[in-house]
């Protein structure tokens, strides 16, 4: 996984910031088995533990210690080290629960490889005993496999009781029947569930045949259903909204960029750019030029901030604004709102909801290829990203301030660079206090105009990280040619991917 691996933090000339080939994005697990008294303060309901990818013997200990202390109390010495023990990346954080980020959250200077060898005897031993224990449910179940009918599988749990039919009515056997045996040694297994099957009754016809995979479906959707009754829990289904696609076909394309830097987005102004996205830390510093030229720059707005930044980013003139998450849209209804690809608009159906709630242009996901983009163009206005390296990572936890020890931001462009010499370049928002992460090559659709036309989108965006205004120019100018990028370093990104 990319956080685990070793980086080393560069400058924006690309030298090394300070020690190289350590393990900067690599958080400590997060444990707040002691902090529960204080969520039950602040009215918590429910605690979410994460196990995937690991082993039982993880689950059975960390499931028992958070059960143990699910009302709170004082955490015992002992059950600590059964938790540290059993999985932790040299020690443990809490995470951004009292705002202490840095090198403390992190471990930096240890790959995680051996994290499963030190496990000690006794710890083992525990973990053995609880899942031992484990107690399955029994249930009972009633088969019912009739010629010419439906087959149905009834399961019953104490006072609950569900029911569930095959699609198909069953079939007289035309060489082979399918012996009763059969039928009830699958309808008992319960594979990976909670129930075991202590009873089996049955009323099944003799010279029928139906499918064992018919059978097992019918025993995987019943444990599913009586699953959800058991915890209360109903499947809702959501109607698909009406909606008739375009049949219009885009002549006239605007281009948009979403810019670093305040010499960037007077490159993309010059270069007569419909629509450039700035951040507010840019818009602060350069008020004057950005409000005389109003109806051209929008507010892009972070995807992580508060209140308070949210109340500081409403003070900005500017008419529109660039929401990056949902909670943007009742905040700024009093602007003009175009979204971001972070809304992960991925089908019609969110495009058309999000055109309802206000928005006045959707950016599509850049993880859609050209076929699914070409689906996913609605009646709505939509832009999609032909240039530039795409985000993979906001991050709370300050690079710069994990590598040097203290904050550093100086507005420059920074680089991560991995064990393949791979330069990723990152930025920081002073305002937020976060960092933005993008990919080491940009996507690049200037030679493809003919396959993007077809998508039917309004505008086409472009995203400038770390590029200096003179290659702003040149990146345009080989766009508009329709000709492929000088140097031949860039992707395609998802456009020619299959379904993901």
């Amino acid at each position: 996984q990319p956080c685990r691996l070793p980086y080393t933090i560069c400058d924006k000339n690309k030298n090394p910031m300070g020690q190289i080939d350590k393990y900067y994005m690599s958080l400590k697990d997060l444990c707040t088995v002691d902090e529960i008294d204080k969520f039950i303060e602040l009215g918590v309901t429910s605690l979410k533990i994460e196990g995937r990818m690991k082993s039982k013997e993880y689950v059975s200990i960390v499931t028992a210690m958070y059960n143990k202390y699910r009302n709170g109390g004082h955490v015992s010495d002992y059950d600590m080290k059964l938790l540290e023990n059993i999985f932790s990346r040299n020690g443990f954080t809490k995470g951004y629960l009292y705002s202490n980020t840095g090198q403390n959250m992190l471990n930096i200077h240890r790959h995680n490889d051996n994290v499963y060898r030190d496990i000690e005897d006794d710890v083992h031993q525990y973990a053995d005993e609880l899942i031992n224990n484990i107690k399955e449910i029994p249930i009972d179940a009633y088969i019912n496999v009739k010629y010419a009918s439906k087959p149905y599988l009834t399961l019953n749990y104490k006072n609950l009781s569900v029911t569930e039919y095959g699609e198909n009515d069953v079939q007289k056997a035309l060489k082979v029947a399918t012996e009763p045996e059969r039928i009830i040694e699958q309808v008992s297994k319960t594979g990976a569930s909670a129930f075991v099957i202590k009873n089996v009754t049955y009323d099944i016809d003799g010279g029928i045949n139906i499918p064992i995979k018919a059978v097992n479906e019918l025993r995987r959707t019943a444990i599913e259903k009586l699953e959800r009754k058991i915890l209360d829990r109903d499947v809702v289904c959501c109607n698909p909204y009406d909606y008739k696609k375009s049949v219009k076909v885009n002549t006239d394309y605007g281009k948009s960029a979403c810019v670093q830097t305040f010499e960037q987005a007077k490159a993309v102004f010059e270069l007569g750019f419909g629509r450039i996205y700035i951040s507010y830390d840019i818009y602060n510093l350069n008020k004057k030029f950005f409000e005389q030229n109003s109806d051209v720059f929008v507010l892009n707005l972070p995807g992580i901030a508060g209140d308070e930044l949210l109340d500081k980013y409403a003070t900005c003139s500017l008419s529109a604004v660039y929401i990056s998450n949902i909670s943007h849209i009742e905040r700024f209804s009093n602007k003009t709102l175009y979204g971001n690809y972070t809304m992960n608009v991925y089908n019609s159906m969110a495009q058309k909801l999000l055109s309802n709630l206000g928005m006045k242009c959707i950016c599509l996901s850049p993880e859609l290829n050209i076929g699914q983009l070409k689906d996913c163009v609605a009646d709505a206005d939509t832009e999609i990203l032909v240039y530039g390296r795409i985000k993979l990572m906001s991050v709370k936890n300050c690079l710069i301030k994990s590598c040097r020890g203290k904050c550093g931001c100086d507005g420059n462009v920074s680089y991560l660079k991995d064990r393949k010499n791979m330069y990723f370049p990152f930025y920081t928002d002073k305002s937020s206090c976060t960092n933005s992460i993008y990919n080491c090559l940009p996507v690049y659709m200037g030679d493809r105009m003919d396959e993007l036309k077809s998508i039917n989108a309004g505008w086409l965006r472009f995203d400038f990280v770390d590029e200096t205004a003179c290659d702003i120019k040149n990146i345009v100018e080989c766009f508009e040619k329709g000709e492929k990028m000088p140097d031949g370093t860039f992707t395609r990104g998802h456009y020619y991917r299959g379904v993901l």
